[in-house]
């Protein structure tokens, strides 16, 4: 996930760049939308608990966001759904990166 991340926010910056790349910009917020769910499911570190599983939500709605606004081209969306994941990756690692049976580590 920090990969894909690292690399949506690297090369789509601007609206040009983001028409020019629009397929890759869509492939990388989908595998990234796809690890999402992943660690969401049962079974997985934290996927039991309430505030993780809202991370995971939020996660997953902000991915499917990028992942139209980059099929439509539409910067402004793309930009703000990307913050957004960016932000609560962030989030959800501060709280569970490190801990016993938890993420342990990047995604």
């Amino acid at each position: 996930m920090q990969i894909n991340s690292d690399y949506l926010r690297a090369n789509f910056q601007t609206e040009a760049k983001l028409e020019k790349g629009q397929d890759d910009a869509f492939h990388a917020a989908s595998v990234t939308a796809a690890i999402t769910k992943v660690i969401g499911t049962e079974g997985y570190g934290s996927a039991d608990e309430d505030e993780y599983k809202a991370f995971v939500k939020s996660m997953v709605e902000s991915n499917l966001a990028m992942m139209k606004a980059a099929k439509d081209k539409d910067f402004a969306a793309f930009s703000d759904a990307n913050g957004k994941v960016t932000k609560y990756c962030s989030d959800c690692q501060q709280g569970y990166q490190g801990r016993q049976g938890r993420l342990g580590g990047r995604v």
